[in-house]
């Protein structure tokens, strides 16, 4: 397989396994999200001294984007 482009978008072939992946196997997207929403836990519930609170809060901002994110992958809509 080679690189396909869409829309000036270059998708290697490891990207589309992982696209396709994503799509066809929902168990894969589930324990995915189930792991960024475990390290979200994590980060929130820990202590955080001296400090490293506004870290913490902007890297569970990062891990709640990637979540919505990955859920393009599945190749539906995201309900709201």
């Amino acid at each position: 397989m080679k690189t396909v482009e869409v829309e000036g978008i270059k998708l290697t072939p490891d990207m589309i396994g992982f696209i396709k992946t994503f799509q066809e196997n929902p168990e894969y997207m589930r324990t995915q999200l189930e792991a960024i929403d475990e390290a979200i836990s994590l980060i929130a519930c820990s202590d955080n001294p001296s400090g490293k609170e506004r870290k913490a809060l902007n890297t569970i901002s990062d891990l709640c984007f990637l979540k919505q994110s990955l859920h393009l992958f599945h190749g539906k809509e995201v309900q709201s």
